[in-house]
């Protein structure tokens, strides 16, 4: 892995471990743990796609942890179901190096887990913004037990 391999992994690395964080805080732990798991996901070299169980806790977290999710739960969760069902990832041409030569839509649906994940995970760091209990409040509540 390349200089420009290893700073992405690293940084991919910090920002989800601080995602994890801030929804283990907030409450949401399968959505920490399910976070925790796409990172491994995303730094790895080689990601098969029985590795992407992760998607299951993580589309679950998607329904618990998102505004959206909360909103409209049958909506995301058929297609976040389907979107996994489909599998894109199968439609274009691989082996013997063709994954080279994808054009853009190759590449837009070879990478269509990757896609998925990463828009979670920007749910979740929305939701998780936005939802996040002051310090001074987490001290104070503590104090009153």
């Amino acid at each position: 892995m390349g200089g420009c391999g290893r700073a992405s992994s690293c940084l991919t690395v910090i920002a989800g471990l601080w995602l994890s964080r801030i929804l283990w805080d907030r409450g949401e732990q399968l959505a920490a743990v399910s976070t925790t798991g796409l990172i491994s996901l995303l730094c790895s070299p080689v990601s098969w796609s029985h590795h992407w169980v992760w998607v299951i806790p993580l589309g679950t977290s998607l329904l618990t942890a998102t505004r959206l999710g909360r909103r409209w739960p049958w909506q995301v969760a058929a297609t976040w179901a389907a979107l996994f069902m489909l599998a894109p990832i199968w439609w274009v041409p691989r082996g013997d190096n063709q994954e080279l030569h994808w054009n853009s839509i190759e590449i837009l649906a070879g990478n269509a887990y990757l896609w998925l994940c990463l828009l979670a995970a920007i749910l979740l760091a929305l939701g998780a913004r936005r939802q996040t209990v002051p310090i001074a409040t987490k001290i104070e509540l503590g104090a009153k037990t």
